[in-house]
This record gives C-alpha cells, sequence and structure tokens, in this order.
C-alpha cells in the first residue's frame, strides 16, 4: 500500500500513529517535488543553470524505466558537479533529500 502527500511530515506522521503496523509506503507529490528542487535551484544556482536544472528534473522524474532513471540522475549529477557549473551544492542537496 501507499500513501501519496506533499513532502510536510505532518500527515504522514499522524498516519504512522494511528497505523503504527502498516507496511504502507510513503510517495512525495510529483507537484511539490518539483516545486520544491526548482525553488532550491533559484536560490544555489545562476538563472541559466537553474532553468536546465528545472527542465532536466521534470524529464528525469517522469522516466519510469529505474534502468534508465539512474543513467539520466547520474548524468545529471555529472554535469551539475562539474567545476564551471558551480552545481556541487544542489548535487548534494539532492542526494541528501531526494536520493538517498
Amino acid at each position: 500500500m501507499f500513501l501519496m502527500s506533499d513532502e510536510a511530515n505532518a500527515f504522514w506522521n499522524g498516519f504512522v500513529e494511528v497505523y503504527p503496523n502498516c507496511s504502507t509506503r510513503r510517495l512525495w507529490c510529483r507537484w511539490h517535488v518539483l516545486r520544491a528542487v526548482g525553488k532550491m535551484a533559484d536560490e544555489l544556482l545562476d538563472k541559466y543553470t537553474a532553468a536546465i536544472v528545472k527542465e532536466t528534473l521534470k524529464e528525469t522524474i517522469s522516466e519510469p524505466d529505474v534502468t534508465r532513471f539512474t543513467k539520466q540522475m547520474t548524468t545529471f549529477l555529472d554535469y551539475l558537479e562539474e567545476p564551471s557549473n558551480k552545481g556541487k551544492k544542489y548535487a548534494d542537496y539532492l542526494r541528501k533529500n531526494y536520493l538517498s
């Protein structure tokens, strides 16, 4: 069973409290994820790179095939970590909050 919500913990915490032994897995709403990663891109990256990041992530998280998703995400993270793109902080943010 799955439960989809935004990234706020309030609803999930209440669900787990009421159903503590449930094996339900939490899914985040795609719209909320894109909004959050877009906001952080605007904060951490220059305008040009942020636009690329938002479009790339929109396409990548829509990929249903796990192998292709993993390849696309790895390529994207490599792009961010190129010194000329100054995206290391953003790559670290994605890893910590969405890819771990």
